[in-house]
């Protein structure tokens, strides 16, 4: 799974699953990295990745603009790429 999926994925998990937005948000992102032992339950929020998105990103068309790297505070990924 891509980072510019997982919106597509939180929404799918929401209409078939019947989750309200954040649920769907948090399964594909928070969630999923304690599902999977990534990160302990005593991880410090502060330092999570993020992502902001242009629009609701459980909606069609909804595209991400920054994504930041929570260890370091570095932008990752930016959309439009600045020369």
């Amino acid at each position: 799974m891509r980072l510019h999926n997982l919106a597509i994925e939180a929404s799918w998990a929401a209409k078939d699953a019947g989750l309200p937005p954040r649920v769907a948000v948090d399964l594909v992102s928070r969630n999923i990295e304690r599902i999977l032992e990534i990160y302990p339950d005593d991880h410090d929020d502060r330092k999570r990745d993020f992502v902001v998105y242009e629009g609701d990103p459980l909606e069609y068309g909804a595209s991400v603009v920054v994504a930041v790297d929570g260890d370091d505070g570095a932008v990752v990924s930016c959309w439009p790429e600045s020369d």
